[in-house]
């Protein structure tokens, strides 16, 4: 077998009802990397007795808790930043339904999310009512602080918009607003490194 992201499995599975023919077989998946199931068990097997924290039921409660901590931290800080910004989300990825669906964001408080995919353009975060826009929606508006939802494009997307000033609420690895890329702090650990699985 081969494995994907979920949200190219999606976008996999729409392609197909809106643009597959009638009675064909379609599979979705990545084009490399198969790897047998029972391969994928020798994996698995292996990194839960490299990574003894992973079956460890201590550390999956204490790590609970400091997530459900990080989620509270954040929905504090946008409480009291939504008193004085227009608040706007930058990249409409999987993590950023997931995300706003955790921390209970709404339009109410993010008023859309820009992404550069056409395709996605003109939908709108699952559960919620807040528009995903293109670029030039973001240029004509008056939102004054961006939530950076694909954070490990920080960089990247703090340089591209750079067309206005902005304030940026980045919330890994730690919850923290900023006025540039070299103020983030502790960014560094969310780069990934090569880690050999196979």
């Amino acid at each position: 077998r081969t494995f994907c992201y979920i949200t190219d499995g999606m976008i996999g599975f729409l392609r197909i009802i809106l643009l597959g023919k009638f009675g064909e077989i379609y599979n979705i998946g990545n084009q490399s990397n198969e790897i047998s199931m029972i391969n994928l068990v020798k994996i698995f097997d292996r990194l839960l007795k490299e990574h003894k924290t992973i079956g460890n039921p201590n550390y999956m409660l204490n790590f609970t808790k400091k997530v459900d901590n990080h989620i509270e931290d954040f929905k504090n800080q946008i409480k009291e930043l939504s008193k004085d910004y227009k608040i706007a989300g930058y990249g409409a990825s999987g993590r950023a339904n997931m995300f706003c669906n955790l921390t209970g964001l709404d339009e109410s408080v993010v008023k859309f999310i820009v992404d550069e995919s056409p395709e996605r353009c003109g939908r709108y975060i699952a559960n919620t009512d807040i528009p995903i826009v293109d670029v030039e929606t973001l240029k004509n508006s008056d939102v004054d602080l961006l939530i950076i939802f694909a954070w490990n494009y920080s960089k990247m997307i703090i340089e591209k918009t750079q067309f206005k000033k902005f304030k940026y609420l980045v919330a890994f690895p730690k919850v923290q607003v900023v006025d540039t890329y070299e103020e983030l702090e502790g960014f560094e650990s969310i780069w990934l490194k090569k880690v050999n699985y196979i």
